[in-house]
C-alpha cells in the first residue's frame, strides 16, 4: 500500500477497499467520527503550539539536535528554529520517515509514476556539507524478495463458488511487489529500522547498505458481517469469512528492551465503514516475532514510547493523541484536528496536527508539545 495524503474524495462503496490503497483520502466527517472511546478520556492536557504554518507535517523527529518536521506536501525535512520560523534542511520527494544526527539525516523517499507505482524507494544519508549518500535501494530489494509474496489477502475462507461472486478487487490475491519505506528509526547495534508501509514489513539496513528483513507484518482481518457484506455489496455466501487487510507499517520506534514498536494503519477503508482496525505491535528484532499491544484505532499513522514504557499513538482519523494502557485498554489522550506524527522527549509530548491544507486559506499544521503527566 502507498500511502499519499492527498486532499481528495472520500472513498466510496466502489472503491477497492480490500485492495492496496493508491492514496490515503482528507479527514471527512465520517472519519472524524471514527473516534473509537474505549476508554474514558481524562482532563486533556493543554497544547503549546511551537511552529504553525505547516503542509502536511507527516513526519517528526526530537532530540538534542533539535525539532525537525517533514512536510510531506511540499517535499521538506525543516528544522524548527526557537522562535517558531522554520528552517529547511533537506529537500525529500515523498517526505516522512527520518531522523537527525547532529548535522547529518538519514531519510526515506518514494518516486511514483502516473499510475501510482514506485519508480524510486531508497534510503539516503544528507552528509553535514549537503552531499547526499545513497545507502540503500528498497526497491530493488523488493522486487529480489517481496517478503509478503507469500501473504494471503482480500476475502478469504469463503468457498470456491463463493470465491467466483466476489468483485474482482476483493477476491483473494497475495502480496505485491510494491515499496513505500515510510518511517525510519535508528537500530541499538548501528544502522536503521525501516517500515515499508507498502511492502508490509519491517526492514534493517546497514551502514553500508545491506538490507534484511527483520519481520513480515501478519495481514489485519476482520469477520465479514451481514452488515460489512452488505457495506461492500458483497455476496451472502461472503458473511462469515474473513476479510484480511494489509498491514501497512507506518512508524517504527525502539523500546529500552530492544523491541520494536509499530504502528500499523492498515489497509483498506479509512472511513468508519470497516470499523477502526489499527493496531500497535511489538516485535523481537531477532525472532521477527510480533504480538499485538493494542487494536482499535482509526488510522494510526505514528507511535511514540515514553516514560516508562507508556505507549502513544496519533490516530489521523480519530482525531486523537491515544495512549495504551494496561491490557491494550486505549485512552483518549488529547483531542486534535488530523494528528499525524507523535515523538516524545524528555518528559513531553511532540506532536503534529492539522496536517491537511484546508480547503481554502493558508496552510495549518502545527508542530506542537504537551505535558503527558496524566
Amino acid at each position: 500500500m502507498r500511502v499519499t495524503l492527498t486532499r481528495s474524495r472520500p472513498l466510496t462503496l466502489g472503491d477497492p477497499v480490500l485492495k492496496p490503497l493508491r492514496t490515503l483520502v482528507g479527514l471527512t466527517a465520517a472519519a472524524t467520527a471514527a473516534v473509537v472511546t474505549a476508554g474514558p478520556a481524562t482532563a486533556a492536557p493543554s497544547v503549546d503550539v511551537i511552529a504553525d504554518g505547516l503542509v502536511g507535517p507527516l513526519g517528526l523527529h526530537v532530540s538534542a539536535d533539535g525539532i525537525y518536521v517533514a512536510q510531506n506536501f511540499t517535499g521538506t525535512i525543516d528544522r524548527v528554529r526557537r522562535n517558531g520560523s522554520i528552517e529547511n534542511v533537506a529537500g525529500v520527494p515523498d517526505a516522512s520517515g527520518f531522523v537527525v544526527d547532529g548535522k547529518r539525516v538519514v531519510y526515506t523517499t518514494t518516486a511514483f509514476d502516473d499510475e501510482g507505482a514506485p519508480t524510486t524507494a531508497a534510503l539516503k544519508l544528507r552528509k553535514a556539507n549537503g552531499d547526499v549518500k545513497h545507502l540503500a535501494s528498497l526497491l530493488k530489494f523488493e522486487k529480489s524478495r517481496n517478503p509478503d509474496g507469500d501473504q494471503r489477502y482480500g476475502v478469504l475462507g469463503v468457498s470456491k463458488s463463493c470465491r467466483q461472486k466476489l468483485p474482482r478487487m476483493v477476491k483473494p490475491y497475495k502480496g505485491i511487489i510494491e515499496a513505500h519505506p515510510y518511517a525510519v528509526a535508528d537500530a541499538p547495534g548501528g544502522g536503521w529500522y525501516v517500515a515499508d508501509a507498502a511492502g508490509n514489513d519491517i526492514l534493517h539496513v546497514n551502514r553500508k547498505g545491506r538490507v534484511k528483513v527483520v519481520a513480515v507484518l501478519e495481514p489485519v482481518e476482520e469477520r465479514i458481517t451481514k452488515k460489512l457484506a452488505k457495506t461492500f455489496e458483497l455476496p451472502n455466501c461472503a458473511v462469515g469469512g474473513r476479510a484480511a487487510f494489509e498491514a501497512v507499517p507506518t512508524d517504527v520506534e525502539v523500546a529500552k528492551n530492544g523491541s520494536l514498536v509499530v504502528s500499523l494503519l492498515p489497509g483498506g477503508p479509512e472511513d468508519p465503514s470497516a470499523g477502526a482496525r489499527g493496531q500497535v505491535v511489538r516485535i523481537d528484532p531477532r525472532s521477527g516475532k510480533q504480538k499485538v499491544v493494542a487494536k482499535g484505532f482509526a488510522g494510526a499513522t505514528n507511535v511514540a514510547i515514553g516514560k516508562g514504557g507508556k505507549i502513544y499513538v496519533a490516530e489521523l482519523f480519530g482525531g486523537r493523541i491515544s495512549q495504551i494502557g494496561k491490557g491494550g485498554k486505549i485512552r483518549g489522550f488529547k483531542p486534535l484536528n488530523q494528528p499525524s506524527a507523535v515523538e516524545y522527549y524528555k518528559g513531553k509530548l511532540y506532536v503534529t496536527y492539522d496536517t491537511f491544507p484546508p480547503e481554502a486559506g493558508p496552510p495549518a499544521g502545527k508542530v506542537a508539545v504537551l505535558d503527558p503527566t496524566p
